[in-house]
């Protein structure tokens, strides 16, 4: 798959060149690129749908949240709540769902943001050299859903393993990395932006 976005050729003028170090780039030879994996909730809690609002049931809910986040991470809050969601069989994931959740999530739990979105990382994660890559293994990963300092680890990625070729629209060779076949004006900003965010940090 990675061989297919990197071969692509564009003569975007869009273009965004990240600059990264030799040092920084050394950290991407040998790495893998792999599927984003999707928890089992109920490896982690004992699923109780009738017992969700309860106060008593934030412990349980806490262990899958803590799953999900040490499998998954980076992962969005919308993302974490959609896993909840699907695993209690609840209809949607409206504010009393969202509000529980957060509830259930230990205040020390290491996050970072853009914009409106959260995203959680697992403790253990050094997030200022993140360096894992992972793409869906169908369909297309909602760019929302995707922390910008992995967005970053990507793109140092995809330019590792074209060089010593430079990559004629990386911002495009991401957005098909992720699975998206076309690239639409406001998500080639979102993704712009992402990825400026990242590098600037």
């Amino acid at each position: 798959m990675v061989s297919e976005i990197i071969g692509r050729k564009s003569p975007d003028k869009n273009n965004i060149d990240v600059e990264a170090s030799p040092e920084d780039m050394n950290i991407y030879i040998g790495v893998q690129a792999y599927e984003y994996p999707e928890t089992n909730v109920a490896d982690y809690m004992s699923i109780n749908k009738d017992a969700f609002n309860n106060k008593a049931y934030r412990s349980e809910l806490r262990k899958g949240i803590l799953g999900i986040i040490e499998l998954e991470s980076p992962i969005s809050f919308n993302l974490l709540v959609e896993r909840i969601r699907k695993a209690h069989s609840l209809s949607r994931g409206g504010t009393q769902v969202r509000s529980t959740i957060t509830s259930a999530i230990p205040i020390d739990m290491q996050k970072t943001s853009y914009e409106d979105e959260v995203y959680y990382w697992a403790q253990d994660t050094d997030i200022e050299h993140y360096n894992e890559v992972r793409y869906p293994s169908s369909g297309a990963r909602d760019m929302s859903d995707v922390a910008p300092e992995e967005i970053l680890a990507i793109s140092k990625y995809l330019k590792e393993q074209h060089s010593p070729t430079p990559v004629p629209d990386i911002v495009k060779a991401i957005s098909e990395f992720l699975g998206h076949q076309a690239l639409r004006g406001v998500t080639r900003e979102l993704l712009k932006n992402k990825l400026w965010a990242a590098e600037t940090k």
